[in-house]
């Protein structure tokens, strides 16, 4: 009897399970690593997601996507306070998310699948100006000091004269040329004598923050890192991927969710796992409310050895258990505390502690954290839509964007969900994310998580907020929200109470434990390729062969996507499980190839 484990039930641990179950195979070797009638896969999740009826949760599946419905009716209108959307394969121009394109159709999820695009002529409120994208110019400059004329450009004109420095109209072009470039890209054009960069410098050496500095000023970099409204594209990441990643968030982009909220899709992959394992005879365990405490390596019987905790004392472990193989579907900061575990004293004789070898250690910091806030409040109107400064929603003659509006100030971006409930009988309820923050003003709200009379009673380490679900919003927190969102669609210094109060407000703060991130990012002075190969399964870098495996968007080629988190699984079993690949991966390779 085999005994597969694994640890984490967000996307990257269930797309494993899932293709377990319902991968194929032709070879001998991976006819021998394939579940059969009798075999046992074990799924433990820190958290307790709602999965369906006989597996209630605290809050909607997804570990880092998690939809909120108001009043948690699951008919009424809802806000993604996670990762809340995809891009749709097209195999005409070879662009989008194929493996989750894929598996919403393998799911039947198509049906449900629906637009989600971006605003054409955002609305900024930037340095107490409120202005549309389309009315950016040099008569009508963004208010800020910039040389040649970079003013009367958008936000992102300045990413994109960085990004020429290296790239060209012909090149990169596909996935695999992305790739190629991340390892080998460098500067193509003389740069000015002021410049610390030259012509020839490899990409992948520099600091994203850094060149945009050097090439732009700081007012230059200031602008673009305001209005673009992800603080995590502009931090000093690895310039060879942020090259590419941000030509992904350029206004009228187009993403596609599904009507149920995208927690849905984690939902029949649950149901699909469940299904499965009862056809095929396989002892499908899920144990939620469960911590992976430590992991070994069993050198003498090529088992894994690991110990586990309970949610309620999680860093005291109360079983020794042992597997055949065992997948940490981890983000980075859930890999290191189980790596703390056994960092301090001399693993067992016979083991090997493969997390804390330094090679390890060095690719697993090759993930930069990136701590993300959401703020969602549901409305009984649409009152931004009557407001002064209302944001422009329509695509080709129909209202169907959802923004963003992107300000400097502490919300960042306000993403307009509307009145989307399925049940079209009962009284509008319209949403909006009020904050989608990440990086920078994290600690902002988070000292508004308590109201001016409460002291802080739990330590941030036995903060599990992320698990528990969405939590209601003290009421200055509130008053801050309104005050901000007053002053985007209604001018500098605009009363808050032009905003009204909400019908509910509730807030996820992803820098907490057990993720401490919303997304990741590449560091600079990385072979990214190589990291992406080695650290699916980091006994490689030691010269060993170990059944330990690290899968999940943090060390994939799409990061902050769920298309990560289901590329490096699906990697993880084509190259040691020879599992066949779910698509066609000649010209999208799911990983780094090696180059």
């Amino acid at each position: 009897m085999k005994k597969y484990s694994i640890f984490g039930a967000g996307a990257s641990g269930l797309y494993t399970i899932w293709r377990l179950l319902n991968g194929e195979t032709t070879t001998e070797k991976g006819k021998l690593k394939q579940l059969h009638e009798g075999d046992v896969v074990e799924l433990y999740d820190w958290g307790q997601y709602d999965f369906n009826d006989e597996h209630r949760g605290t809050r909607a599946a997804g570990a880092r996507i998690c939809t909120w419905h108001f009043n948690n009716d699951p008919e009424a209108s809802y806000l993604e306070l996670g990762g809340m959307r995809y891009s749709q394969w097209n195999e005409t121009t070879q662009s989008g998310h194929k493996v989750v394109s894929k598996v919403i159709e393998l799911l039947n999820l198509d049906q449900y699948s629906v637009e989600f695009d971006e605003s054409a002529d955002p609305l900024y409120y930037l340095r107490h100006k409120n202005m549309y994208s389309s009315e950016i110019s040099a008569s009508n400059p963004a208010p800020y000091n910039i040389p040649n004329g970079g003013a009367a450009q958008t936000p992102f004109y300045g990413m994109n004269e960085v990004g020429k420095l290296a790239i060209t109209q012909d090149y990169p072009k596909t996935r695999l040329d992305w790739l190629e470039f991340n390892k080998y890209g460098r500067l193509k054009y003389d740069t000015d004598t002021n410049s610390v960069f030259k012509n020839g410098d490899l990409v992948r050496n520099i600091g994203y923050w850094n060149i945009m500095y050097d090439q732009l000023t700081n007012e230059g970099y200031d602008y673009a890192a305001d209005g673009n409204g992800y603080s995590s594209n502009v931090i000093n990441w690895n310039s060879s991927v942020a090259f590419e990643a941000n030509d992904e968030f350029m206004p009228g982009t187009e993403y596609k969710t599904l009507t149920h909220g995208f927690s849905m899709m984690f939902n029949a992959l649950f149901n699909s796992i469940v299904q499965l394992a009862r056809d095929k005879g396989i002892d499908f365990r899920y144990t939620p409310n469960t911590r992976l405490h430590s992991i070994l390596a069993d050198e003498t019987t090529n088992k894994v050895r690991f110990k586990i905790a309970s949610r309620e004392s999680p860093w005291l472990s109360n079983a020794v258990e042992e597997t055949d193989a065992a997948w940490l579907a981890m983000p980075r900061h859930s890999i290191e505390l189980v790596a703390q575990a056994t960092r301090y004293h001399h693993a067992p004789k016979g083991t090997y502690d493969v997390l804390n070898q330094a090679s390890v250690q060095n690719y697993l910091e090759a993930a930069i954290v990136q701590p993300s806030y959401k703020v969602g409040l549901f409305f009984d109107c649409e009152w931004w839509m009557n407001a002064k400064y209302k944001p422009r929603l329509e695509q080709q003659g129909k209202p169907n964007s959802i923004g963003p509006s992107v300000t400097d100030t502490p919300i960042r971006m306000v993403v307009y969900f509307g009145n989307n409930a399925l049940d079209k009988t009962q009284k509008p309820i319209y949403g909006i994310l009020a904050s989608y923050d990440d990086e920078m003003f994290t600690d902002f709200w988070k000292e508004l998580e308590l109201n001016t009379d409460e002291d802080r009673t739990i330590p941030s380490i036995d903060n599990i907020q992320p698990l528990q679900g969405p939590k209601k919003c003290p009421n200055n927190m509130i008053t801050m929200l309104r005050k901000q969102l007053a002053e985007i669609h209604f001018g500098p210094g605009s009363d808050y109470t032009l905003v009204p109060e909400p019908l509910e407000a509730r807030y996820m703060d992803w820098s907490l434990p057990p993720f401490n991130a919303g997304y990741h990012a590449w560091a600079a002075h990385y072979d990214i390729n190589d990291v992406q190969r080695k650290i699916r399964k980091p006994s490689q870098l030691v010269n060993k062969d170990l059944n330990i495996y690290i899968v999940g968007e943090a060390y994939s080629n799409d990061q902050a996507w769920v298309e990560g988190a289901y590329c490096t699984a699906e990697s993880v079993l084509n190259d040691f499980f020879d599992v066949h690949p779910i698509v066609d991966d000649t010209q999208y390779p799911f990983i780094s190839p090696e180059l």
